[in-house]
C-alpha cells in the first residue's frame, strides 16, 4: 500500500492510501513504481521519515541527472519525465501520456473482468461509472455494441 500526504481529490487533507498489484503486464504499476523510488533514491513509508516530493524536479549537473526531491514538478515537467521513463524501459514513447497510461490500465483492468464498482473504488472516483470515460473502447469492442442496438 502507498499512502500519499496530499492529492487533488483529497478534500480533507487526510491524506489518500492506494493499493498497487503487479500484474506482469509493460504497465506494471508495481514495477513502475518501484523502478522510479530506485532511479531517485525514494524510500517507502512516512514512518522512515521520507516527505519529499514524489514527482519532483529532475535537474542536471556536470553532466549528470538528479532529483531535486524538495521541488515539485510542473504538468510540463511531469509529461516530459515520463517520457524519458518510457525510453530508459525501452518502450517507445510515441502517443503514451499520463491520460493514455491511466486509459490503458483501467481497459486492461475491466477486460480482466473486475466488477465496475471495484475499478472505479480503485482509482479513487466519486462515481464508479467515472471510470467509463477512462475505458478505451476498441473497434471490436464498438462493433459488438453496435450489434446489440435493436432497430
Amino acid at each position: 500500500m502507498i499512502t500519499f500526504p496530499s492529492a487533488k481529490n483529497d478534500q480533507f487533507h487526510e491524506g489518500r492510501s492506494t493499493v498497487l498489484a503487479a500484474n506482469g503486464s509493460n504497465f506494471c504499476p508495481v514495477a513502475l513504481v518501484k523502478l522510479y523510488y530506485a532511479r531517485f533514491g525514494l524510500r517507502f513509508g512516512l514512518e522512515q521519515g521520507d516527505e519529499r516530493a514524489l514527482n519532483c524536479v529532475i535537474r542536471r549537473s556536470a553532466g549528470r541527472f538528479y532529483a531535486d526531491r524538495k521541488q515539485v514538478a510542473s504538468l510540463s515537467v511531469s509529461r516530459q519525465n515520463l517520457t524519458e521513463l518510457f525510453v530508459y524501459m525501452g518502450q517507445d514513447p510515441t502517443g503514451k501520456t499520463h491520460k493514455s497510461v491511466k486509459m490503458t490500465g483501467v481497459t486492461e483492468t475491466l477486460e480482466a473482468g473486475v466488477p465496475l464498482p471495484d475499478v472505479g473504488h480503485h482509482g479513487r472516483w466519486t462515481s464508479p461509472e467515472m471510470a467509463l470515460r477512462y475505458k478505451h473502447n476498441s473497434r471490436a469492442y464498438k462493433r459488438s455494441i453496435a450489434r446489440r442496438v435493436p432497430y
